[in-house]
C-alpha cells in the first residue's frame, strides 16, 4: 500500500471519529429539546409512527397499504426498528450490511483480491438490474444483504429460515411471533385478491394496475435505501467503536428534486435527521434538518449529484469494508478511490 493511500485511509478514519464526536452532541441536543425548546422523550423506533398520534391507526393503515404493495408490514416494521437501533453497526445493522474483505473474497471463491479481474461494466449492469428488480423480494425472502446467522450455517434451509415471512426467524424477537403471522395473512389475502383480479379482469388489467406499480415500489425502496446508506465517505463501525450517534450519522442526504419532495415527502433529502429522531413528521423534516446542520457543520453528509449517476458509482466503488481500528470504510477491487490494504 502506498504512503499516500495509507495517509488517506488514516484521514478517513480520523474524519469519521471526529464526525462521531459532533454527532453525539447533536443527539444529546435533539433528545433534550425539540425545535421550540420543549422537552420530549426519545422516539420509539417503529415504521416511523409519525402518521398519527394513535399507534393502532398507524399499524392498521400500514398493514393494509403495505400488504397491498406486497410488503409484510409488521415483519418489516420490526426489522426496520432494529435497523434504526443499530444503523452503521457492522454486526447488528439489518440491511445493506457490507461484507468485510474476507467475506467478500469467500463469496467470490478467491484467496486474494489480485485473483479477481476487474468487473466489466456488463457485469455491473447485470448486478444492478437484479438489485433493482428483485432486490427487495430477496431481502424479504432470504434476508439478502442482512446479517449472517452463524447458528444456521450448517442448515440446508439457512437462507429461507431467516425470511421475513417466518415468525420464528432469528431477525425477530419472541414477542413478535403473532404479528408476523398477521403480516403473512395480509400478504396471502392480497395474493388471493390478485388471483381473483386476474380471473375476473384478465392478466393485462392486473399487470397495468397492480404488478407494474408493485415493481416500481420495490425498485424505489431498494434505490433509496441503498443510496441513503451506501457512499464511499460513510463509515461502518465494529462494536467497540459504535454508538447510536455514530450510526445515525453514517447516513447521507441526497437531492432528488421534484420527485423527492413531492412523491417521497423529503425522505431522501432529510434522511440524516430521520435516523436521529424518526418521529418528526415529513412536513417538519426540512426545518429540523436545518437545525441539526448547525451542530454537525461541515461533517453533515449531503450530495446533489444525479442519483442515478451516484447509484452506478456506489455499485462500483462500495464493494466491501476494511479497517483495523473499529472504523470500517468502503473499498473495492476496481481500482477506484483508496486501494484496499489486503491484496
Amino acid at each position: 500500500m502506498s504512503t499516500t493511500a495509507a495517509t488517506t485511509s488514516v484521514e478517513n478514519a480520523t474524519s469519521a471519529t471526529n464526525r462521531a464526536q459532533k454527532q453525539q452532541k447533536v443527539t444529546a441536543n435533539l433528545y433534550a429539546k425539540d425545535l421550540n425548546g420543549k422537552e420530549f422523550k426519545a422516539p420509539d423506533f417503529t415504521i416511523a409512527q409519525a402518521f398519527s398520534d394513535y399507534g393502532w391507526v398507524n399499524d392498521f393503515v400500514g398493514w393494509v397499504l403495505h400488504s397491498y404493495c406486497g410488503n409484510p408490514y409488521f415483519s418489516w416494521k420490526f426489522s426496520h426498528k432494529k435497523h434504526h437501533q443499530h444503523t452503521g453497526h457492522i454486526d447488528k445493522d439489518m440491511v445493506f450490511v457490507p461484507p468485510r474483505t474476507s467475506e467478500w473474497k469467500e463469496k467470490r471463491g478467491v484467496m486474494s483480491l489480485s485473483e479477481v479481474t476487474a468487473d466489466s461494466p456488463i457485469s455491473s449492469i447485470i448486478t444492478l438490474i437484479i438489485q433493482q428488480t428483485v432486490g427487495f423480494q430477496t431481502y424479504l425472502c432470504i434476508d439478502a444483504t442482512g446479517q449472517r446467522h452463524p447458528e444456521l450455517e450448517d442448515k440446508w434451509y439457512k437462507q429461507f429460515y431467516a425470511s421475513h415471512f417466518n415468525p420464528a426467524a432469528p431477525i425477530f424477537d419472541k414477542g413478535d411471533f403473532w404479528y408476523i403471522v398477521l403480516s403473512d395473512i395480509g400478504i396471502m389475502t392480497v395474493g388471493y385478491s390478485v388471483y381473483q383480479w386476474i380471473q375476473h379482469f384478465g392478466w393485462f388489467n392486473c399487470m397495468v394496475n397492480w404488478f407494474i406499480p408493485y415493481l416500481l415500489v420495490n425498485h424505489w425502496i431498494v434505490f433509496l435505501t441503498y443510496l441513503q446508506h451506501t457512499d464511499i465517505t460513510l463509515p461502518h463501525y465494529e462494536d467497540n467503536e459504535w454508538n447510536f450517534a455514530r450510526g445515525a450519522g453514517a447516513t447521507i442526504d441526497r437531492e432528488f428534486g421534484f420527485v423527492g419532495w413531492f412523491f417521497f415527502h423529503d425522505i431522501i433529502e432529510t434522511h440524516v435527521l430521520h435516523h436521529y429522531v424518526s418521529r418528526i413528521p415529513f412536513y417538519n423534516a426540512r426545518k429540523a434538518t436545518e437545525a441539526i446542520k448547525k451542530f454537525i457543520g461541515d461533517d453533515y453528509r449531503y450530495s446533489d449529484e444525479n442519483m442515478f449517476v451516484t447509484l452506478w458509482k456506489s455499485l462500483r466503488s462500495c464493494e466491501f469494508v476494511e479497517g483495523d481500528n473499529g472504523v470500517l470504510m468502503y473499498r473495492n477491487h476496481n481500482g477506484l478511490g483508496v486501494p484496499p490494504t489486503d491484496k
